[in-house]
């Protein structure tokens, strides 16, 4: 008898670890697609991410998702890092257009192979150094490049920056 329990909760275990990886999996697919109809179906109604109920997280993908959904971004890939900012040094699943400029990132947190949160990971100065970085660099090494262009780039990095900046302080909460 014992056996059989055991062997009921394994497959429970299994089935639920299945399932969180079904869930991580819709996840990305929406961040990569920019639609958070791909996640929805696979969030319970009383599931909480990021501090916020199914339908409040699901909104703020979409505010996130609208930001860049303008017709410039093609094409998202994804990267595997590191959060350098409000979860240090947690492993974060960083999305970037196809330029090679970070869009957001999230940090999909698991306890035992089930899924405990998603949250966003705002990386603070790292994401924004590593672009502008990567913008100095392109205008040191393309003498093709007009000033009106690298000033449109400079442009889009603060603008980015700034909109990185604002979902951070509506997504921070004051604990006092």
């Amino acid at each position: 008898m014992k056996t059989a329990t055991i062997q009921l909760k394994i497959k429970n275990q299994a089935k639920t670890t299945h399932t969180c990886k079904a869930i991580k999996n819709a996840f990305i697919q929406s961040c990569l697609n920019l639609d958070a109809s791909i996640f929805e179906p696979y969030i319970a109604e009383d599931r909480y991410f990021q501090e916020l109920d199914k339908y409040r997280f699901l909104q703020s993908l979409k505010d996130i998702f609208s930001s860049h959904s303008n017709g410039e971004v093609k094409k998202i890939s994804l990267k595997h890092g590191k959060c350098q900012f409000c979860y240090l040094g947690m492993a974060t699943h960083d999305f970037y257009d196809e330029s090679g400029y970070h869009l957001f990132s999230y940090i999909i947190s698991e306890e035992n192979g089930l899924l405990d949160d998603i949250s966003i990971c705002n990386m603070g100065a790292a994401s924004s150094l590593e672009n502008f970085t990567k913008l100095v660099s392109l205008s040191n090494d393309s003498t093709e490049r007009t000033a009106d262009e690298l000033e449109r780039s400079l442009d889009e990095w603060i603008n980015n920056a700034v909109k990185r900046k604002r979902n951070f302080n509506n997504n921070t909460k004051i604990v006092s």
